[in-house]
């Protein structure tokens, strides 16, 4: 998907993108730098990974219209597209509906899983 359509937004490093619990509005796709996704709060977080360049997030809430389920943050310098809930809502819908509902869930089967390893510790 080419991301010239999309609004550009540069983040610093440290820089909140979205918080756990949040409700989605948009997906995020990285041109350049590194975004960490984590649960937990300031003083606590449990890294659940890294987004880097031509990587996406923020989908699954969108997806299964949830809220965030992790928070986002800028690791160094960030440029991010922004791809608006109703246009990724639109494209989404053009998706084969086998396809779709399988990515549904395996959305919802990520964040269960992520909720049981976060409470084993």
């Amino acid at each position: 998907m080419s991301t010239d359509i999309f609004e550009k937004r540069t983040f610093r490093a440290g820089d909140h993108i979205f918080r756990e619990g949040d409700a989605g509005g948009e997906v995020f796709i990285v041109e350049s730098g590194r975004v960490r996704i984590w649960r937990g709060d300031q003083m606590e977080k449990n890294t659940l990974g890294y987004v880097e360049t031509k990587g996406i997030f923020g989908e699954m809430s969108l997806i299964n219209n949830n809220p965030r389920m992790a928070s986002a943050t800028a690791d160094v310098e960030t440029i991010c597209a922004i791809v608006p809930k109703d246009e990724f809502m639109r494209r989404f819908g053009e998706v084969n509906t086998f396809v779709r509902t399988m990515i549904k869930i395996l959305a919802c089967n990520i964040h269960s899983l992520t909720d049981y390893m976060e409470k084993q510790g």
